[in-house]
């Protein structure tokens, strides 16, 4: 919850302070640096969030070298944090410079070197650069399919993503195709209501709702949902994504009442879980008065 969050920040501040007064350069402290980042950045404050990560990289880098783990871990760290803040080129440029490092200690088909690849494809794309991002992410599938296997939990999971970036590069259909292939697999490896086979599924429904196959998309978000509902738990922020997705959809069809239902049922939650002035409350709010509006 937010209270528990708030009072881990406060602990984790306190025994960062202590670590810093003792040996301020230390590793373990460097580490703990990170690990308050982290939690500053979940609690929104990622001006905070990304001060201590580059603080921390810079002696990381400084100390342990550009192709030591710590590192190239908060390289990565540094940069999604760049990124959730629009500042991409900069995550970019940060990356590139963690994936040389890791191919060269590491190899190009090590795992690690591999998962410093896939963020940079994403900073990619963030900045409009979508060949290199997909050519670098059809690569880093090639390897995983050939390395891992193609039915790997982290290789299917890598297709999916590329065929998000495909969606957004405008081929629709390989890219449903592709997200399909993915989900077959995870309902094999990990099973059906597996959470990471639940999440891939709503994502090939938003697919097809962009296709224009909406009486499809509405079976997996209903299938999907009542699956959320009884393993998650009605409140968890998967399943409330998932009765957003579906009211979307039916409002689609026209199933005006079916959809307001649905966003009232998820407002209520999350005025009562994340607070009123929560940004994804705010949303679902402005969402169901839309919906309300086209009903008149």
């Amino acid at each position: 919850t937010k209270g528990d969050l708030a009072g881990a920040v406060a602990l984790q501040r306190e025994t960062l302070e202590r670590m810093r007064a003792q040996n301020p350069e230390a590793p373990q402290t460097l580490q703990t640096a990170v690990g308050l980042a982290e939690m500053l950045q979940a609690s929104g404050e990622a001006e905070q969030a990304t001060q201590l990560l580059r603080e921390a990289y810079e002696a990381q880098r400084r100390l342990l070298g550009l192709e030591h783990s710590s590192t190239s871990m908060t390289a990565r760290k540094l940069a999604e944090v760049l990124r959730s803040q629009n500042d991409a080129a900069a995550a970019v440029a940060l990356l590139r410079e963690a994936l040389e490092a890791r191919r060269r200690s590491l190899g190009p088909e090590h795992p690690h070197a591999l998962n410093v690849a896939m963020n940079l494809a994403g900073a990619l794309q963030d900045v409009g650069e979508v060949e290199e991002a997909l050519r670098l992410q059809r690569e880093t599938l090639e390897v995983q399919e050939r390395v891992l296997g193609p039915e790997n939990p982290n290789t299917l999971a890598t297709a999916a993503v590329l065929a998000e970036m495909i969606q957004a590069h405008g081929d629709l259909p390989e890219a449903i195709a592709l997200l399909r292939r993915s989900v077959e697999g995870q309902r094999r490896v990990l099973g059906a209501e597996h959470p990471v086979t639940l999440n891939m599924v709503t994502g090939l429904a938003r697919m097809l709702r962009s296709q224009g196959d909406h009486a499809q998309a509405v079976g997996m978000l209903e299938s999907c949902l009542e699956a959320e509902t009884r393993t998650l738990g009605p409140e968890h922020p998967s399943t409330l994504s998932t009765a957003l997705d579906l009211a979307a959809t039916r409002h689609m069809q026209g199933e005006v009442k079916v959809a307001k239902r649905l966003l009232w049922t998820t407002l209520e939650v999350q005025r009562r879980t994340l607070g009123l002035e929560h940004p994804h409350t705010l949303t679902t709010q402005r969402l169901h008065r839309c919906v309300v509006a086209s009903e008149r």
